[in-house]
Parts: C-alpha cells; sequence; structure tokens
C-alpha cells in the first residue's frame, strides 16, 4: 500500500508540474527545463529513489514527445522527397518517351 501512495504522489506532482509549464505558455524547451527543474527541487520524496524515478518519468515524456516530433518530421520529408524526384524525373522521363516515338 505504501509504494502505490508513494507512486501516485509521485504521478501527482509530475502531473501538477508538467500542468503548470504547459499552463505559463512559454517555449516547449523552456516549459520542459522548468518542470524537471520544479521535481527536481522538490522536497515532497519519501527517498531518493522515488525522487529520481519522478525526474525519469518527466524526462522519457518529454523524449517520446520530441521522437513522435521527430518521426512526424521524418516521414513529411520523405513524402516531399518522393514527390520532388517525380517531378525532377518527369522530364526526364517525357524526352525518353518521344525518343522511342
Amino acid at each position: 500500500m505504501k509504494r502505490i501512495a508513494k507512486a501516485a504522489a509521485i504521478g501527482m506532482t509530475v502531473l501538477a508540474v508538467s500542468a503548470t509549464g504547459a499552463l505559463a505558455g512559454e517555449g516547449a524547451g523552456n516549459a520542459h527545463g522548468k518542470a524537471v527543474s520544479e521535481i527536481a527541487k522538490s522536497a515532497e520524496f519519501a527517498t531518493g529513489r522515488a525522487h529520481g524515478a519522478a525526474v525519469s518519468a518527466e524526462a522519457k515524456k518529454w523524449g517520446a514527445i520530441r521522437s513522435a516530433e521527430a518521426r512526424a518530421k521524418g516521414a513529411a520529408h520523405a513524402v516531399a522527397g518522393k514527390a520532388n524526384g517525380h517531378a525532377k524525373s518527369e522530364p526526364g522521363r517525357l524526352k525518353s518517351e518521344a525518343a522511342r516515338s
């Protein structure tokens, strides 16, 4: 029961700090830094392990967000690259077809 209470307290602290950063309307990088700083400075943890787990959870959440952004950006670039490749190859394809006729 004690562990469940600790986990719930950590989760609520992380959620509260994250919500505070999001509601502040600051830049994404700055909000993340402030959220991690608030968690790191918080004295609401029973053990060092709980403190580390809370900081780690915030960092993992941020990493997942950044990773999803990077994957989306990569997919967008891949689609744009294919479209650009097709557009660049079209004159050559037409020239080749004209030569065959």
